[in-house]
């Protein structure tokens, strides 16, 4: 049996990666890369990957670095399962269809642009989807039994439990999706698999630890701030489980009256979207959040709130320079609803840009935190005048600390831990962290291939 590492390694984006039996080949997540630089396939050719070949996949969550390129896997001759849970697939849907959307769309304007794929790759991929429940043991190959935990990350989140039967022995191999942070105030705190031979584990912030500080606490300090001196606060929100977190903040502290009298909008229809199937699928939420619900059943939405759906009101919003809050994707600052409002806000000194999650190597959210003094969009270049902020206490992954405690937390200790979805500072400082308590750590490589 053997492991081989696609993508994410060594970088957040693009996750993928192989488990290949005597029998089988499962891939786990298939996922788009995120950044300028970057092309967004997983370098399946690079590494002879032939989709024809892989029996099934598993889908550890919806989020487009996961899941977006297994319509262009299913384009290249996929014809395998493809399982996860129901609302993973339900988000996947959306993503993948604006994936399309957009590639087209790109194309039109620019032919050098690549359409990976098209709505009817997507239709194709929706045929293959197999909803797994929670904590249900099912038979996915020849010798192989998969168990989904709830990893608390985003809706329908899952951690991957594979029970590998070879030579009368039973293996497992967790994959561990992206873990969430356990402090969410609509997720649940992740399940903690009880066992695992082997572990592959994400590291986005193997290197640091968040601020304990109350979220909501920061969002209406940074409000009040910026709608007082008559800016507007912009929001870059992933449209799937970030964008819900600020709403769920603000729609709370517009009921304790904390909020500023301002009109706030959510400019990205995707968001709208994802937002409902919150709303339908709150038996899978934080028990908290679903006790909120019988006292407020509308925890996404209040009053001075627009979803705004039309791009033509889209403009005339970013054009209107009174205080306002806008929470718009993508949450990298690289496409979508957003591009309509940086140009203006950048260069906009009494505004504020806050930056609420994680920003990858190589996007345009990543260098204005990073102090750019200049971004380039669309080959016009504007001046970084406003303020940028960040919170780390919304964050959707778990720390250094709460992955130390995943990994601490499974009973029989694995026999290796691969450490990826990370950036290569913070993978391998976690894989030094794991090896100081005595847990064999590895950081591989793009296309490396172990046998476990």
């Amino acid at each position: 049996m053997k492991l081989k590492f696609i993508g994410a390694v060594r970088e957040v984006t693009g996750s993928c990666h192989i488990l290949e039996t005597g029998k089988n080949r499962v891939m786990l997540d298939c996922g788009g890369r995120q950044g300028s630089e970057k092309t967004p396939d997983p370098s399946l050719d690079k590494y002879n990957i032939v989709p024809s070949s892989i029996d099934c996949i598993v889908l550890s969550h919806g989020h487009y670095d996961h899941c977006g390129m297994i319509p262009y896997l299913v384009k290249l001759g996929f014809k395998g399962r493809i399982f996860g849970t129901p609302s993973t697939f339900d988000i996947a849907e959306l993503i993948m269809k604006d994936s399309a959307h957009l590639m087209v769309e790109e194309n039109k304007q620019d032919k050098s642009k690549k359409v990976y794929y098209d709505e009817t790759d997507v239709e194709n991929t929706i045929r293959l989807f197999h909803p797994v429940l929670y904590e249900e043991p099912k038979r996915i190959a020849d010798g192989v039994t998969l168990v989904l935990h709830d990893a608390g990350h985003i809706l329908g989140s899952s951690s991957v439990e594979l029970r590998v039967e070879e030579n009368g022995l039973v293996k497992t191999v967790i994959f561990s999706g992206d873990i969430g942070g356990g402090r969410s105030k609509i997720m649940n705190v992740p399940k903690q698999p009880n066992k695992a031979d082997y572990l592959i584990l994400e590291s986005t912030y193997g290197n640091r630890l968040h601020h304990t500080t109350d979220p909501w606490e920061e969002i209406e300090k940074i409000a009040r701030e910026v709608i007082s001196r008559g800016g507007r606060l912009l929001i870059p929100a992933f449209a799937v489980g970030r964008c819900q977190d600020v709403l769920y903040a603000l729609n709370s502290l517009y009921n304790m009256k904390r909020l500023p009298h301002t009109n706030v909008y959510v400019d990205s229809p995707m968001a709208c979207d994802v937002t409902i199937l919150y709303h339908h699928a709150a038996l899978y939420l934080n028990p908290e959040f679903r006790s909120a619900l019988s006292n407020d059943p509308r925890p996404f939405d209040f009053g001075r709130l627009e979803y705004v759906k039309k791009r033509i009101r889209s403009e005339k919003i970013a054009k209107n320079v009174e205080p306002s809050i806008i929470i718009a994707a993508s949450g990298m600052c690289e496409g979508g609803r957003i591009m309509n409002y940086l140009p203006r806000i950048l260069e906009e000194p009494r505004s504020c840009i806050l930056f609420v999650g994680y920003q990858g190597d190589g996007t345009r959210g990543r260098a204005i935190l990073e102090g750019a003094k200049e971004i380039n969009i669309s080959g016009r270049v504007y001046k970084v005048r406003c303020e940028v902020k960040k919170i780390n206490s919304l964050s959707a992954h778990a720390d250094k600390d709460g992955l130390k405690r995943y990994v601490e937390g499974i009973a029989s200790k694995p026999k290796k831990v691969f450490v990826v979805h990370g950036e290569k500072e913070p993978a391998e400082m976690f894989a030094n962290d794991l090896k100081e308590i005595g847990i064999d750590a590895v950081v591989p490589y793009e296309g490396d291939e172990v046998e476990i």
